[in-house]
């Protein structure tokens, strides 16, 4: 068998990177000794760049701490998504209750006829008020009036 020279096989020298590849910083020139310059300025920053992915909502780089329910955004964006499904859920809800007290029931018939816990309908109606929703008033305050609507 014949010797065999490794620095035949060598892949030749290429050009070193010159800025980060996460934030764009000039980088040191390599020292003589390395075979290969720097690719990241730190190790916080490749960190960054490799771990986290952009937001799907509006592409800004995400943290990579949010928790599992924001996963693929940031967190604001996370929020606004957590906040739309959890909107979503309550829809139903709310127009159930709407509609309930437009029949004359109060709170808490309310709250028994749908299985809701205590204070959830004055508060749902609260917030729809708050929203704009013409809210009828409470049957409980004007008796006289909801007795003539029904």
């Amino acid at each position: 068998m014949g010797r065999f020279c490794f620095h035949a096989k060598a892949k030749p020298m290429t050009e070193h990177p010159t800025h980060c590849a996460g934030c764009g910083v000039k980088l040191p020139p390599p020292s003589p000794k390395a075979n290969r310059g720097r690719k990241w300025c730190s190790d916080q920053c490749r960190k960054k760049t490799l771990y986290s992915p952009p937001c799907i909502d509006c592409g800004t780089p995400t943290n990579g701490t949010t928790p599992s329910k924001h996963k693929g955004r940031c967190k604001a964006c996370g929020q606004r998504h957590v906040a739309e499904v959890a909107r979503a859920k309550s829809e139903p809800i709310d127009q159930a209750v709407l509609e309930l007290r437009r029949q004359g029931y109060l709170n808490w018939a309310i709250e028994d006829k749908l299985g809701l816990p205590y204070n959830a309908a004055a508060s749902r109606l609260c917030r729809m008020r708050r929203r704009g929703v013409e809210v009828p008033p409470s049957p409980y305050w004007f008796p006289a009036a909801a007795q003539e609507e029904r």
